[in-house]
């Protein structure tokens, strides 16, 4: 499979939430994550910018963007990373 660049638009965020919309009733907000640590000798820089989807209802609440030009019967492969934060409850 030859790879010929992503369909996504704006998929690092560069230009703000361009592109990207809110799927259902949530709050679209890009993040910025300026951490740098040593690892082992070497020095990491994270500058990572992140989307956030905030005030969900329903679980399929986040960030989403329309793909028009997807082919029938074309392959697709998909790839992200998502890290997901769970409030913990003490029920007595």
């Amino acid at each position: 499979m030859l790879y010929v660049g992503g369909i996504i638009t704006n998929p690092d965020f560069d230009e703000g939430l361009r592109g990207w919309s809110a799927m259902g009733n949530c709050i679209l907000q890009l993040r910025h994550n300026n951490e740098s640590s040593d690892k082992e000798g070497g020095e990491l820089d994270y500058n990572n910018v992140f989307v956030v989807a905030t005030n969900r209802t329903a679980s399929y609440n986040g960030p989403s963007q329309l793909l028009p030009n997807l082919t029938r019967d074309v392959k697709y492969m998909v790839s992200g990373s998502f890290i997901a934060f769970l409030t913990m409850c003490k029920f007595s």
